[in-house]
């Protein structure tokens, strides 16, 4: 039972056929069909990436338009800077007063920071308003000039309490501070 296959010339090119025709539906479904849906989404990635890079354009000149704009206005904001202190420069000031203002047993009422001048010394004026005993008055005095804020006392002056016994008077001191920065 020798039985020889043969093949003929239809059978031969119709099993091809449906061979070639097999493989075009494996290649479409599991070649040009994810190949196609990749690039759908590579093509979605391509237009965030566009926007995005579009802004960051954006976001650059603005930058670079506010750079130049602070280089203009930098000779401005030093002469600011020297006429007018700081928000923490003056805390740090005021912290400082009214640990001295306690330590001598006075009761701080009132500080009024005046411009910083642009003259040489650079100082500014501090205008206090105190309640205490006058015979402390030689101590605060002498602590607000040691102080490491560089101050000076320019001016004083007291009222006295027009009640018999009350021991409070109402001093006004006018203090220049040179520094705003406290020394390290």
């Amino acid at each position: 039972m020798n039985k020889k296959f043969h093949l003929s010339y239809n059978a031969f090119y119709s099993f091809y056929t449906l061979l070639a025709f097999l493989s075009f539906f494996v290649v479409l479904i599991f070649g040009i069909r994810p190949a196609y849906i990749s690039m759908g989404e590579k093509s979605v990635q391509i237009k965030k990436l566009e926007e995005e890079g579009a802004r960051l354009d954006t976001t650059i000149s603005a930058l670079t338009q506010q750079s130049t704009t602070l280089e203009e206005a930098m000779p401005y904001l030093e002469a600011l800077n020297i006429a007018i202190p700081s928000g923490t420069a003056s805390d740090i000031a005021l912290i400082e007063l009214l640990g001295i203002s306690a330590k001598n047993g006075y009761l701080l009422k009132n500080v009024l920071f005046g411009e910083r001048s642009l003259n040489e010394d650079g100082g500014s004026s501090i205008n206090l308003s105190l309640e205490g005993d006058f015979y402390n008055i030689g101590s605060f005095t002498q602590s607000i000039e040691e102080s490491a804020m560089s101050m000076e006392v320019e001016g004083l002056s007291a009222s006295f309490s027009a009640k018999p016994g009350g021991n409070d008077t109402a001093i006004t001191v006018q203090i220049k501070l040179f520094n705003f920065d406290p020394i390290k």
